[in-house]
């Protein structure tokens, strides 16, 4: 009777040990997709990064633009308004 509980203790054991086993395999296989995860939440980041620092390059560009167009038409008033009163002196 001893040696039959020894045996299902020792069958017990065994299975104990391969359940552990599988286990740990799963244990490393999710810990090394949360490594891969990590990494592609990093590079996620850093796209975001980039492309809110090219959007405000952008921004900042656009209303560049908008200002110098404002700029030339003054500019252009101004020429207009000087040879409409040259135009106005000669006359």
């Amino acid at each position: 009777d001893v040696i039959h509980r020894s045996e299902e203790h020792i069958t017990a054991m065994n299975t104990l040990f391969m359940d552990l086993s599988k286990a740990e395999s799963m244990l490393e296989n999710i810990e090394a997709k949360e490594v891969d995860i990590i990494a592609v939440k990093i590079k996620a980041q850093e796209n975001v990064s980039h492309l809110e620092n090219s959007l405000k390059e952008h921004q900042k560009g656009g209303k560049e633009i908008k200002r110098s167009k404002i700029e030339a038409k003054v500019e252009k008033f101004y020429e207009v308004e000087k040879s409409q009163g040259r135009n106005q002196i000669l006359r």
